[in-house]
């Protein structure tokens, strides 16, 4: 099992856009972390478990842990499984939570890479997205963390925000790349359905993202990066050389996983498992070992369009020869096939046996990547080739 997600669903106010399960009523965080550790216990407690390669604690927010909470999590890990000595082990923090006793306390945990929920260095951004910190607040946590000898660090970057223009933009990013930031993750605007945002939106209270302009900062950012010396290396991540996340390209990659807590998925091919989204009711079926997380068994076109999806959001692109190897004939030469038109238009690129996404064409990912998507073996096409 290459990675292990941990996540925590508690949060000190919620922000207007988010549609990930937490809680901002903090009483249950100490009975939580108790309850995720008995289900390490139940899960973990097998004989010839795989090494761990990854430890990511997510949320929600998890820099709220106490150093108590934080290493009872990971300590129990390491009695079920073997951490290899170079795991990556991250922690999603806020800025606020950034301080020099807990930046300690997260070393001596073991944590040795930060993901920073910045979103954005504009105070005007911060307030709509209904943010707890300042930009101010976000530049001085990771030049602390920096200087606490954090040499991994990652920040979350938002473009497309309402009310933010182009120059807006360009001085976040100017302000990343002026910090001590190893990777970057930038993610467009997105308003999900029930959040406060996609509520305001409904009302007439605020304006709907504008297309346009996250079209325009998209490829703004790509520029700018690219020329702060970043790759990107998927859609939306961005990174040094030798600092991709490597837990989130294990999923790209279909890798094997293990996810603990409310809400969290697990993958052990080709079963998909996930825990119900309820904090209550996961610390009760927890605690009367009662917990079953829901499931499904992904079919062989299931698995090969999953395989489509995530290979070709990563710049490397996806290797035509392996799918072949992976999935079968039949099911490659229909994925040949359906390549034929974007080809022709240059929205996909096929350089020997790679077949990736044009950088022109990065905005219109998901429509291409669904054009591709292959279905029952019986509609398999002939011999038209790419």
């Amino acid at each position: 099992m290459s990675g292990i997600y941990i996540h925590i669903p508690f949060c000190r106010q919620a922000c207007h856009y988010c549609n990930f399960h937490f809680s901002v009523n903090r009483r249950l965080l100490p009975e939580m972390v108790e309850a995720i550790q008995t289900e390490m216990d139940r899960k973990l407690g097998v004989q010839n478990r795989p090494a761990t390669e990854t430890i990511y604690l997510g949320g929600g927010t998890p820099s709220l842990l106490s150093y108590r909470q934080l290493t009872d999590l990971i300590d129990r890990i390491r009695k079920h499984t073997r951490v290899v000595p170079d795991a990556e082990i991250t922690l999603e923090a806020n800025p606020e939570d950034i301080t020099p006793a807990h930046l300690q306390e997260w070393r001596n945990a073991g944590i040795n890479r930060l993901s920073i929920g910045i979103q954005s260095f504009n105070d005007n951004d911060l307030l709509r997205l209904n943010r707890n910190h300042t930009g101010v607040m976000a530049e001085e946590a990771v030049l602390s963390a920096a200087s606490f000898g954090f040499d991994n660090i990652s920040i979350d970057l938002i473009y497309g925000i309402q009310g933010s223009g182009p120059d807006d933009w360009k001085k976040n990013i100017d302000k990343a790349l002026l910090l001590p930031v190893q990777h970057i993750s930038a993610y467009a605007l997105t308003v999900e359905p029930k959040t406060a945002m996609e509520v305001r939106i409904r009302r007439g209270q605020d304006e709907h993202p504008s297309e346009t302009a996250m079209v325009e900062q998209f490829y703004l950012l790509l520029q700018m990066l690219e020329d702060g010396g970043y790759e990107q290396y998927e859609t939306s991540n961005f990174c040094r050389p030798g600092h991709i996340s490597r837990h989130n390209t294990s999923y790209w990659e279909g890798k094997p996983y293990l996810g603990f807590g409310p809400s969290a998925h697990s993958y052990d091919p080709p079963v998909r498992s996930w825990n119900l989204s309820n904090n209550t009711l996961y610390i009760q079926q927890v605690r009367a070992q009662m917990l079953e997380a829901a499931s499904e068994v992904l079919t062989m076109e299931q698995q090969a369009n999953e395989y489509i999806m995530l290979q070709l959001r990563m710049r490397k692109g996806l290797d035509l020869s392996a799918f072949r190897l992976r999935f079968g004939s039949p099911l490659y030469d229909q994925l040949q096939q359906n390549a034929v038109h974007s080809i022709q238009t240059g929205q996909l690129v096929h350089s020997g046996n790679i077949l990736c996404i044009s950088k022109p064409s990065l905005m219109l990912a998901d429509g291409i990547i669904a054009g591709l998507f292959v279905e029952d073996q019986g509609l398999s096409g002939g011999e038209a080739g790419i």
